[in-house]
């Protein structure tokens, strides 16, 4: 989805002379998004998360998008608390642990 310019300086920024690119529309009718009304307490937003996995998502995998590393390891440690696999996964994890949580999925 990225813009002509923003190839062309990708390009240059990684100094690629071969490379190809591929593109598709951001339509994606694999994805499926939900938007849901959050609480302000965080303990409640864990607690609805765990209930909406559990009542809609038991048997799928998924990604929750947090704002920070050390909120995205304290939400997948709660989840595993309240009965479901989660990992955190960021920047800090390390390559070997990443591919186990790729093939997890």
């Amino acid at each position: 989805t990225a813009s002509e310019r923003v190839r062309v300086d990708c390009l240059a920024i990684f100094k690629s002379r071969n490379s190809l690119f591929f593109r598709s529309t951001a339509s994606r009718p694999n994805l499926h998004y939900s938007v849901l009304a959050k609480s302000d307490n965080k303990q409640q937003v864990v607690d609805d998360m765990a209930q909406f996995i559990k009542e809609n998502h038991r048997v799928e995998a998924g990604i929750i998008y947090t704002f920070s590393k050390r909120e995205a390891n304290e939400t997948a440690d709660k989840l595993c608390a309240k009965g479901i696999v989660a990992r955190a996964y960021h920047a800090d994890v390390d390559d070997r642990r990443k591919d186990q949580i790729q093939r997890s999925w």
